[in-house]
């Protein structure tokens, strides 16, 4: 078992939730991933003519059990579906507006030794 860490930084004016699918080299898919918190990315920081000024900063983690680490090897394509969460007015995107994504792992094993 293991664990999926996604550190984000979101530039968007808008808050977000974010899923994933695996794909394999056919496109079939192998399933999503679990994502928490379920809450998603809030959105940027912004002055006060909307423009973001700085990124709101994120970690989401994804369990890992046997089978999706599995499928993990079979993964040819990522799909990350974003759906975006506005104010109800229209919003401006600028040039800044961007997610910045990172990925860690930490994956736990056992190992038995034979005297």
């Amino acid at each position: 078992s293991g664990f999926l860490y996604l550190d984000l930084e979101n530039w968007f004016p808008m808050d977000m939730t974010v899923e994933f699918e695996l794909y394999d080299e056919k496109m079939n898919s192998l399933g999503m991933l679990n994502v928490n918190p379920t809450t998603g990315v809030k959105s940027a920081i912004l002055n006060s003519s909307g423009y973001p000024t700085s990124a709101s900063k994120s970690t989401l983690k994804i369990g890992l059990e046997r089978s999706q680490i599995y499928r993990l090897k079979k993964t040819k394509f990522l799909g990350i579906k974003m759906n975006v969460q506005g104010n109800g007015k229209m919003q401006k995107l600028y040039n800044n507006s961007k997610l910045k994504m990172n990925a860690r792992m930490q994956v736990e094993y056992e190992i038995r030794f034979r005297n």
